[in-house]
């Protein structure tokens, strides 16, 4: 499955079509999902498909544990105040986290996708305007297979690497990212080093 971020504590507000945020997937498990960045205060929940008016399935909570809209809508998440936030859910065990972030931040001023589809220039990630820590881009086609790293501001002082292909979480100095040829939506966290493919 696919998550994004959808109600009036996103960069989206209640729309499912105006560039939802992902929520990361876990490389090893496909029922685990991550989030370190920004919400308003308010609520959200989460939705499997974008599209105009794609509301179901959504994911939501049902008695304090994570549900999804079988049986009718769940209830949202809720954010007391706005700032940054740790999120993560289990859809298998139905358990959820949500705190306040406290760890550190840095500020980049571009943030690339730099290997072999590219002759290893860096390809320039699209910066959110509601978050400056995440990052994406749309419909982009990588022709050729082989492997990749995320880097900050053009240099290699800063990279993120990782040794799984369409989700995980990238480290400093890490391995080269596997990554197929084929056309993708593509979402990177500069927090947490989380990076998610979306294959179209």
């Amino acid at each position: 499955k696919n998550m994004f971020l959808v109600g009036d504590a996103t960069a989206a507000g209640w729309n499912t079509d105006n560039g939802n945020q992902a929520v990361f997937r876990d490389a090893a498990n496909p029922n685990k999902f991550y989030f370190v960045g920004k919400f308003g205060t308010s609520m959200f929940k989460l939705i499997e498909t974008l599209g105009n008016n794609t509301w179901q399935p959504q994911w939501g909570l049902k008695a304090g544990l994570v549900a999804n809209s079988d049986g009718g809508d769940p209830e949202p998440f809720t954010t007391s105040s706005a700032g940054y936030y740790t999120f993560s859910m289990d859809i298998s065990t139905k358990a959820y986290s949500l705190a306040s972030y406290t760890g550190t931040m840095t500020d980049y001023s571009t943030i690339g996708m730099i290997g072999d589809f590219n002759g290893w220039v860096d390809l320039a990630l699209e910066q959110s305007t509601y978050d400056s820590h995440q990052w994406s881009l749309k419909d982009i086609t990588i022709s050729t297979t082989g492997k990749f790293k995320f880097r900050a501001d053009g240099a290699w002082t800063v990279n993120w690497g990782a040794d799984t292909e369409l989700s995980g979480k990238g480290v400093q100095d890490g391995g080269n990212i596997p990554l197929t040829a084929g056309t993708y939506d593509i979402y990177f966290n500069d927090i947490d080093g989380r990076y998610q493919f979306i294959k179209k």
